[in-house]
């Protein structure tokens, strides 16, 4: 169970991490492309990245408001995404866009579906599927 919740929070924590490929460094060109939507990103990649780490670390913790910081992690990691996709159009030569789009588009979707339908996701995993052990002799 322990290393279930571990294995959980380390990939939320790198599918966070993952978005710093949204950010003009990783773009593999020459100069910053110019325009004002480039801070905007690296803004809301930083608090993407920041909540899916909080929520990698609450998971893993068994800490029961990791939903919270799930459903802000995919929310501002969709508008990043559509923001990227915009003002990567502008710009010519970036590698791996359609991928880059795709991965994270479908992440922050399986992010937002789990936090907000996955029934007794607060619970440590297994509880409630056994019975509570009988005190012997009762």
């Amino acid at each position: 169970m322990h290393r279930t919740r571990l294995a959980i929070g380390l990939a939320l924590f790198l599918f966070g991490m993952s978005f710093l490929w949204f950010t003009p460094a990783f773009l593999g060109t020459a100069g910053r492309p110019p325009g004002e939507v480039w801070a905007v990103i690296e803004a809301l990649v930083a608090v993407t990245v920041l909540a899916d780490t909080a929520t990698g670390w609450a998971v893993h913790r068994g800490l029961t408001w990791w939903r919270r910081t799930a459903v802000v992690g995919a929310v501002t990691g969709a508008i990043v995404t559509v923001l990227w996709w915009i003002a990567v159009s502008t710009v010519s030569a970036v590698p791996n866009v359609a991928a880059n789009i795709g991965v994270h588009w479908v992440g922050t979707w399986v992010l937002l579906g789990l936090a907000v339908l996955a029934p007794g996701a607060d619970r440590p995993l297994g509880a409630g599927l056994y019975p509570p052990p009988r005190e012997p002799g009762s």
